[in-house]
């Protein structure tokens, strides 16, 4: 299948596939509701500390530790662990981080620990002939534990059966980020652009890792509580046993949706992994440092499936080169390619051109992207009201796609996506049908990945409903103008209609308003509140304060919004005094 060089919309299929499915005999499809589990809060401690040598008694016992200091490139941190009975771990070097280093500050990679009482450390330079210009400032040391905090509770979000083609994910809240570290506004506001460049790296942390979710929590808080970026810098983690987290915070996410760090023109958000070239491009990181060690299989089997479920869905050329932001460099590449840097490591950076040998292979003729659009002819309706959906699926070089399935999904408030209804799109890709919804519901369609195209899905349209109110007055009939007359005898008009839907226990607002007769504007005198009888109806009697002849009067009736329904109005109805 050919493919375009750069993809206009590539979609990557978050479709929304029935979890509830049991028998045929279910009228509706439900998406599985929300979960709440409790995660253990983060605790953090920071410390500083000179001099060439030293030990450093910690105030709480830490799960991972990491290190940062003003120094030469030659400066290490070397430190070993103590544990409660004295034990003393080997003594190892903190692997540096070189992802966004500023300046002369280093960080060292983030480490896990197992819970010791106290850290000993040296200072060391690496051997070189000259090291008249080395120097290291004071250490700060950054304590983290993920595991022992006081439970908080994180609420999962709300889930249909992952599509086949999509990685599997673990998102956000599933590995339990607290959002409250994270900004996303003023200078850390989101920027989302084309993919064309795929980042590999290493965090640079422990190896052999058995919680990746614990681990998550701490690249998460060492982010952005010690090096202060706005949210974790990769766009994905992936852990020793091959489990592929989300990272970097994109947008709230619809419950069919994959979580692929994208916004629905499937632009990738910017992240934090490589200084001058974040924007368009996408950084996927191993847990781990493999400066001398090998990823393990399970480790290369989930890179390769998001390299190439990203490159495939971008029309990138896995073993292909291009120029990106002035560097000529591969469409995979390591981090050291766009920096100076050891990252991703030795053992996995000269494994790349294997990588997307297999990436490629794995992709073989791809997949078509695919774009989906819909939209409502009308917004919002009054009760009775029908409204037509419209949608449109085309394919590469905005292609139309006939014949295919679109499945429609609606929402009522905070109630569960069902599915609503299937439609067949015509030879121009386009796709209609009719819904009367008796409140306010949203709408989305889904197209469903297949052997040969991208799934994809659109954005959620809501249709608004309003309160039908019918009004007039009750005691007389109007005229062929349509005014209302009452003789100056009159001293109050009956008024009534109906609402619909039924309500109980609701009330309708009636004002009643007087012309004046300088301005010729309308002056409220009364607002009263006429109850539903019988959840639909009402009546109520107005008093005409002034019914000198040619007293000129206005009434109005409004069923208030809901939180279902926006509000009714009845129309004016006008009154003479003759």
């Amino acid at each position: 299948m050919g493919r375009s060089s750069q993809l206009k919309r590539g979609a990557w299929a978050r479709v929304l596939v029935v979890v509830c499915l049991i028998a045929a005999s279910l009228a509706n499809a439900l998406i599985a509701p929300a979960e709440t589990v409790r995660v253990p809060s983060t605790l953090m401690s920071r410390v500083t500390f000179d001099g060439a040598r030293g030990r450093v008694a910690l105030s709480f016992r830490p799960t991972h530790v990491g290190f940062t200091w003003e120094g030469s490139h030659d400066a290490r941190v070397v430190f070993r662990t103590v544990a409660e009975n004295g034990r003393a771990s080997k003594w190892r070097v903190a692997p540096v981080s070189h992802d966004m280093e500023m300046g002369t500050t280093r960080f060292s990679g983030l480490m896990a620990v197992d819970r010791p009482v106290r850290v000993e450390y040296r200072k060391r330079f690496r051997a070189k002939v000259d090291q008249t210009s080395s120097w290291m400032s004071a250490i700060t040391m950054e304590s983290i534990n993920t595991l022992d905090g006081p439970l908080r509770e994180v609420t999962l979000r709300s889930t249909g059966e992952e599509d086949a083609g999509a990685p599997d994910i673990v998102t956000r809240a599933e590995w339990g980020a607290d959002e409250s570290l994270k900004r996303s506004s003023g200078e850390c506001e989101r920027t989302f652009h084309p993919v064309r460049q795929l980042f590999v790296h290493h965090t640079a942390g422990s190896n052999y890792d058995t919680d990746g979710a614990a681990t998550m929590r701490a690249i998460y808080a060492y982010h952005t509580q010690s090096r202060g970026w706005c949210d974790i810098g990769y766009n994905f983690v992936i852990d020793w046993s091959g489990t592929i987290f989300e990272g970097r915070w994109a947008r709230p996410y619809a419950p069919w949706e994959t979580h692929d760090s994208e916004d629905h023109r499937n632009h990738a958000t910017a992240g934090a992994h490589v200084a001058g070239f974040n924007s368009g491009s996408v950084g996927i990181s191993l847990m781990g440092n493999f400066t001398s060690v090998d990823p393990p299989s399970s480790m290369k089997s989930s890179l390769k499936e998001v390299l190439a479920w990203e490159a495939d869905r971008h029309g990138l050329d896995p073993t292909g080169s291009h120029t990106f932001n002035g560097r000529r460099m591969q469409r995979i590449a390591g981090h050291r390619n766009a920096g100076y840097t050891a990252c991703p490591g030795n053992k996995l950076y000269d494994q790349l051109p294997k990588l997307r040998r297999k990436t490629k292979a794995m992709i073989g003729v791809g997949r078509a992207a695919t774009t989906l659009s819909l939209r409502a002819s009308v917004s919002q309706i009054t009760y009775g009201q029908s409204s037509e959906l419209f949608g449109l699926l085309t394919g590469e070089n905005d292609a139309p796609l006939a014949a295919q399935t679109v499945t429609l999904y609606r929402k009522d408030g905070a109630a569960h996506w069902v599915e609503d209804s299937t439609v067949i799109t015509g030879p121009d890709g386009s796709f209609s049908t009719t819904v009367l919804p008796a409140k306010r519901l949203a709408f989305a369609a889904s197209f469903d990945t297949g052997a040969t195209l991208w799934g994809s899905d659109s954005r959620v349209v809501t249709v608004e409903v309003r309160h039908a109110v019918t009004m007039a007055p009750s005691d007389r009939s109007p005229d062929g103008k349509g005014v209302y007359r009452y003789s100056p005898k009159a001293k109050s008009v009956l008024v009534g209609g109906e609402v619909r839907p039924r309500h109980s226990n609701k009330s309708v607002t009636v004002k009643l308003f007087k012309q004046s007769q300088k301005t010729g504007t309308y002056n409220k005198l009364v607002e009263a509140h006429a109850p539903l009888e019988g959840g639909r109806s009402f009546s109520h009697s107005l008093q005409l304060p002034d019914r000198r002849s040619g007293t000129r009067y206005k009434v109005t009736a409004k069923m208030p919004r809901d939180g279902a329904h926006e509000p009714g109005y009845s129309g004016p109805r006008w009154l003479v005094v003759d």
